[in-house]
């Protein structure tokens, strides 16, 4: 076989990989929804800052990329008027009975999986792992779902090196809990990835 025609074959065949890895683009009947309710977290970490930090950063970006959020102070005291306080006990209702009192059309439910920020000089890590899914709030169907996971390890090979970790470890946390904003540049890199996730979901929708 000639040179040529073996590149071409090379071609055509990664060319057909390529597409078979992407996937099918599935095309919906109905639009994309509309109105959207960011429904508080559910924290599976230790860290109480934690989840109100990654909600705010989710709505941040949401309404940066266009999307119309009902405004969340509402939505948290429309829910306390049905004993709801924390993302915890979101399943104690559906998402039809959820729409209903918030009259939207979807829902994004939060879970904060990881939120630790871990320094012993020789090692340190900070992580910060989130899933977040869009629920249909007429049918409970699940339209969209995404995890993104960041973590900044470092280890100490020195003495010196431990020293300096554990100081600047220490004065970075001081500082963020004093800010209240634990693990910002982490959460920051979570959330954007999330919604870059999102945004593609509506734009092959």
């Amino acid at each position: 076989m000639k040179p040529l025609k073996i590149l071409a074959g090379i071609s055509v065949a990664f060319a057909v990989a390529s597409c078979a890895s992407r996937g099918p683009i599935v095309r919906h009947d109905t639009p994309f929804p509309s109105k959207i309710a960011l429904l508080p977290m559910n924290n599976l970490s230790v860290d109480m800052q934690g989840p109100i930090l990654v909600r705010k950063l989710i709505e941040d970006h949401l309404i940066g990329s266009g999307y119309d959020i009902y405004d969340v102070e509402t939505t948290d005291l429309k829910l306390r008027t049905i004993s709801i306080t924390d993302g915890g006990q979101l399943n104690a209702t559906t998402p039809q009975e959820l729409g209903k009192l918030l009259d939207v059309e979807a829902l994004l439910y939060g879970e904060l999986v990881e939120f630790k920020n871990m320094n012993i000089g020789v090692y340190s890590n900070r992580v910060v792992e989130a899933k977040f899914r869009l629920v249909d709030a007429r049918t409970g169907e699940k339209l969209w779902e995404s995890t993104k996971k960041q973590s900044n390890k470092k280890l100490g090979l020195s003495s010196e090196a431990i020293r300096d970790q554990l100081i600047e470890g220490y004065a970075t946390k001081i500082l963020e809990n004093v800010m209240k904003n634990p693990l910002r540049p982490e959460s920051e890199f979570v959330t954007r990835q999330l919604v870059k996730d999102l945004n593609r979901t509506r734009k092959n929708w």
